[in-house]
């Protein structure tokens, strides 16, 4: 997970402002926190009320192009 991903937060992925909003109330705030949880345990994000399959493909493919933009 590059470095800098934990000083950027989850807004600046672009994922729709529902899912962003669920994700900080979870205690996601930065990009890095995330991507740590998806790499460990990504059911605890499916787990998150409001978020389903089709919300987990939307920042599975998101957290993928921010760490092929970010190696």
């Amino acid at each position: 997970i590059p470095e800098a991903a934990f000083e950027l937060p989850v807004d600046v992925l672009g994922l729709t402002p529902r899912i962003t909003m669920l994700l900080t109330n979870a205690g996601y705030n930065s990009i890095g926190d995330l991507m740590l949880q998806m790499k460990i345990n990504p059911d605890d994000i499916l787990a998150l009320d409001g978020i389903g399959p089709k919300a987990m493909g939307q920042i599975t493919e998101t957290l993928a192009l921010f760490e092929e933009a970010h190696p």
